[in-house]
Formats: C-alpha cells, structure tokens, sequence
C-alpha cells in the first residue's frame, strides 16, 4: 500500500509522471499475461483509489481524474525487458553472445518478443545491459508494433508527458507520427 501511495502522490503533483516496469512473462501475441492484469488489479485501481480519494475534495470530473491517472505509464516487454535489450544483435555478439537463436532473431527482429525467456538462450552478462540500453534501437523496435511499440504508444497518450518532452521527441518519433 506504501507504494501506491508514493506512485499516487507523484501522478498527483503537475510535473509528476512514473513509468512501472512489468516482464509480461508471456510471449508477444501469445494471450494475456497475468503479471500485467495484476499490475492493473493490484496498482492500478489501487492508485486510482487513492487519487479519487484525494480529488474529491476538489470535486473534479472524471476526465481530470483520468487525466492524472495516465502520469502512471506501464512499461510491458514480452517476454521480458532483454527482448528489448536484445535487438541490437551485432551489439549483443560484440558482448560476447553466441547461438544460433541470434541469426534467428537478426533475420526477424519480431521473433524476438515471441521468444520465451530470451536470457536464457545466449550468454551475456548484466554488466553489459546499460550498453545495450544506450544503444537501444528504438526505431527499429517501433516498426515492430509489438510491445515496445505498444508502451511508447501508452506513453504517448499521456498528453502532460507529451508537452514536457515534445522538444526531445527523436527523429523516428516525428516521422511515426507526421510531425515533421
């Protein structure tokens, strides 16, 4: 519950947004995952509550309440955040991975998030995650329309956030979009 409330007191304040990291634990495309229907189950509704309780008092309407509710972004990979992580495949090799799985997932980028419990299927260490983070291919991620796309998407639909950061939007990100 502690939790909730800190998330409800950031989504609260007007420069407030958190981003929650959820493994789907479930392949792209492979049904619904229970860890993200506990997130909205248990998180969710449980902020929401608190945020509701907060803004009664104000007697502000549903669309403010929701609003407020959209500072509260769910980042979901399939099956886990090295889907993500993973797509730079020559980055990866250059990290030391091997297995024919990486030829599999440099021919289509899209079998990656299909992939059950990709950590476990080449060898490389967390040590280097922060690099294969900096070097995320979030275009290319994007074209897939699959998770990553799909958390971007959520992001995007928070119109605060938007505004804060529309001056940092990448290239990639104005085109998907026609913003110039």
């Amino acid at each position: 519950m502690r939790l909730c409330k800190q998330i409800a007191e950031q989504v609260l304040r007007s420069d407030g947004f958190v981003f929650f990291h959820v493994d789907s634990d479930v392949a792209w495309g492979a049904g619904r995952s229970p860890n993200l229907d506990r997130f909205e189950e248990v998180i969710r509704r449980k902020v929401s509550d608190i945020v509701r309780g907060h803004l009664a008092e104000s007697n502000v309407g549903e669309a403010q309440i929701e609003a407020r509710m959209s500072k509260l972004i769910m980042l979901a990979p399939h099956y886990s955040i090295e889907a993500w992580l993973f797509a730079n495949v020559d980055r990866l090799r250059e990290c030391g991975a091997v297995g024919p799985i990486l030829d599999q997932w440099q021919a289509d980028a899209a079998t990656l998030e299909q992939t059950v419990n990709p950590k476990q299927l080449v060898s490389v260490s967390t040590r280097d995650y922060p690099t294969l983070a900096r070097e995320l291919r979030t275009a290319k991620l994007y074209e897939l329309q699959s998770s990553f796309a799909d958390t971007v998407n959520r992001a995007g639909a928070c119109g605060g956030l938007v505004v804060r950061l529309r001056g940092r939007w990448p290239q990639w990100v104005r085109t998907a979009h026609g913003l110039g």
